[in-house]
């Protein structure tokens, strides 16, 4: 091969090259961002291979602005772009990927998996009581939307859901003369997931008064900027169609959604969406398609290059895996990615199963192995730890499987997956202030558009079980800083009282002492036999009774499941 030859093959091949180059050492480096040690060197060794190939292509580019091959150069770039572009052309149209999902997405997929389902999970053995859910996956009998009495609705998390003896809801009707209690809680939901319930559902069952129940430990780590509601943007998709069918709505609705995916329009409203299905459906079916349409459109999810970006992070993550194998086989160290929800994971869910199918005798041992092993610690350090914690947490945590919110937190700090946290940084404190400031028109908001519908709305603000239940503090001692949120929440709380109506829960902290299970900081039965009557002599001052009407009186012996 003559010079002239080679140079023409190295402008050629270079631009090539240098993308390939490029790609591959940012599909590693986006990988590496994402774990926690072990990823100095490989990480150097990327960014100097992107260096590589930026260097490459430069050259190429430098030969396409003067020289005697300049032509050949311009030639070569032009082609590498438009074989770039062709190629990514061709996979975004035939090789396209799903979008997965939002967090808000997959509380609506599992809202309506769960329709009509009998409820089998305890949160607590010893105060299980089977439940149902109801035909719009709410864990709640189903209601009319035509009003015929006194109507209260509730919004809120797990704390809404538990199964204990007798939930919530059911205990506030026990209380409440010809007043229906309406439920649309879900685990697993934060305050936006709450605005949504609001806007799209809690008005189509004409309530006289809302309540949004607000959970201190986890419903006031939402990250600013506030942003003012905007409904879900829809858009038909072929899993659209398939969840419509699954859940039985009509043949002629599955029929609109087919002629609605042919056009790829996006709907930016609930309304727009069903005046474009066309159809004359019944309130419930209308929340049912409307909850399908948003928990399967891909209107938000759907990223520029979607597919191309999706292949590259697998591509990423694949490069990532062969070369930690390889490094630890020769003793190296290997990126590791740390899950700081183990606990919460199906695998681990399953292993557990089988630990609680052991004599109790035998269960504190396999479940120290079987948390070190998904931590990736020794397990002996921590079945030490577990042994050396109070008889009372030895007996509760081999007694039943039970949520490991709590515990999972000085785990992880044993393990090395958390830091102990130190002194509060400028940066910390600067977010702190932004995300107490989030609250005020958030919860502004969402108050002014019940107004707007005739409708009046109240926060229950629950306090972290650290703020008011001796007895769970006693059972953690210093174990456990429980209190990580209370900050923002006592913030937020003082700030609403101002701004709207809300009830603070732990304004008499003794009233809910040994009010809260302490491995999962949910509600014991006596908490919500308190929090049922402090609801009602909330709505007893709020309308006062008369003698003609007597709707929030407490009646003698009344009882409705």
């Amino acid at each position: 091969m003559g010079r002239g030859n080679f140079l023409k093959f190295m402008l050629v091949s270079f631009p090539a090259l240098a993308i390939a180059l490029v790609i591959f050492s940012q599909a590693i480096l986006a990988r590496l961002d994402q774990a926690r040690s072990g990823t100095a060197w490989l990480a150097l060794l990327a960014r100097l291979t992107t260096g590589l190939g930026v260097m490459l292509f430069l050259l190429v580019v430098v030969a396409a602005g003067r020289g005697s091959y300049r032509g050949f150069a311009r030639f070569s770039l032009a082609y590498t772009l438009a074989l770039s572009l062709v190629m990514v052309g061709l996979t975004e149209t035939f090789l396209p990927l799903p979008c997965p999902p939002t967090p808000a997405q997959t509380l609506l997929i599992e809202q309506l998996r769960r329709r009509h389902e009998e409820i089998t999970k305890p949160y607590h053995g010893s105060l299980f009581v089977p439940g149902r859910a109801n035909g719009l996956g709410w864990l709640d009998r189903d209601h009319t939307f035509n009003r015929k009495g006194r109507r209260i609705l509730f919004i809120g998390d797990s704390m809404l859901e538990v199964r204990s003896r007798r939930r919530l809801a059911l205990r506030v009707e026990d209380r409440l003369a010809a007043v229906e209690v309406v439920n649309l809680s879900m685990t697993g939901s934060d305050p936006l997931d709450y605005r949504f319930r609001l806007n799209e559902y809690a008005f189509d069952y004409q309530p006289e008064h809302i309540f949004v129940f607000l959970y201190g430990p986890n419903d006031f780590s939402l990250m600013p900027p506030y942003q003012p509601y905007r409904p879900r943007p829809v858009r038909v998709t072929r899993q659209t169609i398939e969840s419509a069918q699954k859940v039985g709505l009509p043949a002629t609705v599955v029929e609109a959604l087919s002629r609605l995916a042919r056009g790829d329009k996006i709907y930016t409203d609930r309304k727009s969406f069903l005046e474009a299905v066309g159809l004359a459906l019944s309130p419930e079916q209308c929340q049912l398609l409307y909850t399908v349409a948003v928990a399967y459109s891909d209107a938000e999810t759907r990223k520029f290059l979607q597919s191309t970006r999706s292949r590259l992070e697998n591509l990423g993550t694949k490069l990532v895996e062969m070369v930690s194998k390889g490094l630890q086989k020769a003793g190296l160290p290997a990126p590791f990615y740390p899950d700081l929800q183990w606990w919460s994971t199906e695998p681990f869910l399953e292993r557990e199963h089988k630990v609680y199918q052991l004599p109790p005798a035998r269960r504190l041992r396999a479940l120290a192995q079987l948390y070190a092993e998904f931590m990736h610690t020794p397990a002996g350090p921590v079945y030490d730890w577990l042994q050396a914690q109070s008889p009372q947490l030895r007996s509760w945590l081999t007694a039943e499987a039970d949520m490991l919110w709590f515990l999972a937190i000085p785990l992880n700090r044993l393990s090395g997956l958390l830091d102990t946290p130190g002194p509060e940084s400028v940066e910390e404190k600067r977010l702190h202030r932004e995300r107490v400031a989030l609250y005020d028109p958030l919860l502004t908001e969402m108050s002014d558009t019940a107004r707007a519908h005739g409708c009046k709305l109240t926060f229950v603000f629950i306090p972290t079980p650290g703020l008011a239940d001796k007895d769970f503090v006693r059972f953690w001692g210093d174990l456990l800083p429980t209190e990580w949120a209370a900050r923002v929440y006592t913030e937020v709380l003082a700030r609403a009282k101002n701004r709207v109506s809300c009830i603070d829960l732990g304004a008499d902290p003794d009233r809910f002492r040994g009010g809260y299970w302490p491995l999962d900081g949910h509600w014991t039965d006596a908490a919500n036999d308190s929090v049922a009557d402090i609801l009602v002599h909330f709505l007893q001052s709020q309308q006062p009774v008369s003698n003609n009407d007597a709707a929030w009186a407490r009646p003698s012996n009344c009882s409705r499941d």
